[in-house]
């Protein structure tokens, strides 16, 4: 099935009819469609046809044999307000174009295929739907459809009192169920559904409404004169502000926005949220409320589009990962964002795990392009159209117990447009660049080989067109604290290495573009479990933010076996110290875990999470989420997502299957000051129970941590502050220190033959020009304790 979060809305003059129209298609958060056959054996009835392009009710032979098909067709009913009364609704299917080659059109071989919908009560899946899995149905307020009259007769009924029934009893309302009325041999009707290759053919209904409260809209105003016409479509995430009262909402997928309000006077207003839309619309209106009971309809918002720009997000997640286990699930959701004004053509994500994995298998189709690296075909990617899928994956039983596992996804193709152009804010750590972008990009590894930590840096840039024209800072730390800072100025293609004794500690590396580098790449490589492994202190890599802070890139680092609450909130980075310390403008991603630990299956959660006033509520990005769900903004920045029919096992009956995830981002207010706190928790409620509160996530603000040496802690033993770097080294070999340097040393040959003494005085280097290459040790006194480094001298 197509995961297409853009629905046709119409809206029919507000003003002066009171009532609302929209036209609903079959969609990956909430609409569905899949036929399954009944009465037949030889394995038809166990057959899944989720993604078929066509639908069927019919009574026919198969292989000799008679069966009986029918088909399910469910909308997206959380688009319609609650309380609302439904005046008109219309189903309309279309006859089978033949996509896919399918023969299977309307007949009326034997007799009349006159059939019937009726509502489903139970919940059910395309992706499980079958004979021996059908739903329950009713035939109260069922509807007959005439036979028809060819083979490409399109289907318009009126279903009116079928839908009221579905929005006025929603634990019984999962859409239509069509079958022959006469389900004798050789009849037949064959429409196209939701995955038919023409979205103009695939199922709708219109549904006009009226409902108490405010109902607005925000369309795409093609023809730039602010009415919004019958082709002019809705845009769903849009942010509305109403005052007074600082009350938010969010247009749904079909572009509507919807909300509560006490009797009086009010301003609404849209938040722009991208350059790449305008208007020559009034962009606030004035409204009153007089009665909770009234329906009230201010101006709608008109947009358009004025530059064609996709806006591809990606988004990776695995939740609790056990070593020596199969199976376990890596979840990736690809999208092209509703900021989007163009489509994402011939999309692919990528998809690097950490060696210690074992793809087994995946939900689509892929290929290994080596190096643990897999790619998986998208197609193409319409404005708000997000797909997902899922790698099922085997943990290695040589991974260590907490050990950090990392796996990156990167979504391609990305334009120039994608990446943002606002110079990065200098550190103060080097000279400020003024200079123009010089074409130069780097990129970060790190690695661990005989107990030696490496890391390398390389500029991905040209020779000569690619070449670093300013020193860029270079930041070391270990166990969280910053140890060295050095700089470097690379050519096109040039990598430098640091080669350090493997402590067991965890490092960290990181290293800044050039300020004006497109978007927000900040390179860093992390190696932790290199040495002796009881130095090292778990769960550090985490503390630092990854690498993907652009769109197109996203990186999830899970600990192996680590304990955890079952409903929980956790944000991303963790930050230094136990403090939690981050720098400002840092985009946070949290993690909202939920698990039914009761002693019944669940059939709705809803989350709750109020966020933080210092947390931009237009930046928020949904991410992986592990179920079918609706989302809201709305009131003082209240997150909502709604989970009905989840059925949501208990953990006694399936431990596995009873847990639940939400993932989603977002950035803090710009400039944030030092000392800032941003405190954020969710509440999970499971049916009517009383909400679980998660625990309490704090973020503070203090960039100078990042940046400053003298937060060093001091160590008992001096000799365990002091970096040597490069290794391997060519000329100029520099030590490190937060102490006094003034320290004895002596470099010795492989044999043991002393071959160059000295101190160092108040110099921080040794020029090793006139050795020969080889392995040498490098011996650092200091009042009775020594400490050894292994140099490699090119």
């Amino acid at each position: 099935m197509k995961k297409l979060s853009f629905i046709t809305f119409m809206l029919i003059s507000l003003e002066l009819f009171s009532q609302s129209t929209i036209i609903l298609k079959p969609n990956g958060l909430g609409g569905k469609d899949a036929f399954y056959y009944v009465e037949i054996s030889d394995g038809y009835e166990l057959l899944n046809t989720a993604n078929s392009p066509i639908l069927i009710a019919n009574a026919w032979t198969f292989n000799s044999v008679f069966g009986i098909i029918r088909s399910a067709i469910d909308f997206n009913w959380s688009l319609i307000p609650e309380n609302a009364t439904v005046s008109n609704a219309t189903l309309k299917l279309y006859a089978n174009n033949g996509d896919g080659g399918s023969q299977e059109f309307h007949s009326t071989l034997s007799g009349s295929n006159e059939s019937i919908l009726e509502r489903i009560i139970s919940p059910w899946s395309e992706n499980t739907i079958s004979g021996i899995n059908q739903p329950i149905t009713t035939s109260t307020n069922s509807v007959n459809i005439p036979s028809t009259t060819s083979e490409n007769d399109d289907i318009i009924i009126n279903v009116t009192s079928l839908v009221n029934d579905i929005l006025q009893n929603q634990n019984e309302g999962h859409g239509f169920l069509l079958k022959l009325l006469t389900e004798q041999n050789y009849r037949r009707l064959g429409f196209c559904s939701s995955d038919n290759s023409d979205p103009n053919k695939w199922p709708e209904i219109s549904i006009t409404f009226e409902a108490p409260g405010v109902t607005g809209k925000v369309y795409h105003d093609i023809n730039y004169n602010c009415l919004n016409e019958e082709n002019e479509l809705g845009l769903a995430n849009q942010m509305i502000e109403i005052q007074p009262g600082n009350f938010l909402v969010q247009t749904n997928d079909a572009g509507l926005w919807h909300i509560d309000l006490p009797p009086g006077s009010y301003t609404a207003t849209l938040i722009e949220l991208s350059n790449n839309w305008s208007s020559s619309c009034n962009l606030s209106t004035t409204f009153t409320v007089n009665s909770t009971n009234e329906a009230v309809y201010p101006s709608n918002f008109g947009l358009y589009s004025n530059v064609n720009c996709t806006q591809p997000n990606v988004s990776i997640y695995s939740n609790i990962i056990r070593r020596c286990f199969s199976e376990q699930e890596i979840y990736v959701s690809a999208s092209n964002t509703f900021l989007a004004t163009d489509t994402l053509f011939n999309a692919y994500t990528e998809v690097e795990l950490d060696p210690l994995f074992t793809l087994d298998s995946a939900s689509i189709s892929f290929t290994s392009i080596g190096n643990s690296t897999f790619s998986f075909d998208l197609g193409s990617l319409a404005p708000s159209e997000t797909k997902n899928f899922t790698l099922y994956v085997t943990l290695s039983c040589d991974a260590v117990l907490l050990e950090t596992l990392c796996h990156e996804a990167n979504l391609f193709p990305a334009e120039s447009c994608v990446f943002d152009t606002i110079p990065a804010t200098p550190t103060g750590e080097v000279t400020p660049c003024t200079l123009p972008w010089d074409q130069s990009s780097l990129s970060v590894e790190g690695w661990c080989a005989n107990d030696s930590i490496y890391f390398s840096i390389t500029n991905t840039g040209d020779f000569g067109e690619g070449d670093m024209e300013c020193y860029s800072p270079v930041r070391i730390y270990v166990d969280g604290q910053l140890i060295i800072l050095d700089s470097i100025l690379l050519e096109g293609g040039e990598t430098f290495t640091y080669v350090f004794f493997g402590t067991g500690q965890t490092w960290v590396l990181e290293a800044d573009q050039h300020p004006l580098h497109p978007g927000n790449s900040h390179p860093n490589a992390h190696v932790e479990l290199c040495g002796n492994a009881s130095n090292w202190t778990p769960e550090i890599i985490n503390n630092f933010p990854q690498d993907d802070a652009d769109p197109v890139k996203d990186i999830f680092c899970t600990v192996t076996n680590g304990s955890y609450d079952p409903n929980d909130k956790r944000g991303f980075p963790t930050g230094i110290t136990d403090n939690h310390f981050i720098q400002s403008n840092q985009d946070l991603e949290y993690i909202i875990r939920f698990q039914n630990t009761g002693t019944d299956t669940a059939f709705t959660v809803v989350v709750r999470d109020t966020l933080d006033i210092d947390l931009d509520i237009t930046s928020v990005i949904l991410g992986n989420i592990s179920h079918d769900y609706s989302f809201r903004i709305y009131g003082q920045r209240i997150l909502e997502w709604t989970f009905d029919n989840i059925l949501l096992v208990d953990s006694t009956t399936n431990e596995p299957g009873s847990h639940g995830f939400i993932q989603f981002q977002v950035k803090q207010n710009k400039d944030l000051p030092e000392g800032t706190i941003i405190n954020n928790e969710a509440d999970i409620y499971f049916d009517f129970n009383e909400p679980v509160i998660t625990n309490s996530t704090s973020h503070i603000i203090n960039s100078a941590v990042y940046h400053n040496l003298l937060d060093i802690k001091e160590k008992e033993n001096n000799l365990d502050q002091i970096f040597v770097y490069p290794n391997p080294v060519l000329k100029d070999l520099f030590i490190s220190s937060k102490d006094n340097l003034s320290k004895n040393f002596e470099i010795k040959d492989i044999t043991g033959k002393i071959i160059l003494k000295g101190k160092l005085a108040n110099s921080n280097q040794i020029n090793l020009s006139q050795l020969n290459s080889g392995i040498y040790i490098l011996t650092i006194f200091d009042k009775g304790n020594n400490k050894q480094f292994k140099i490699v001298k090119n």
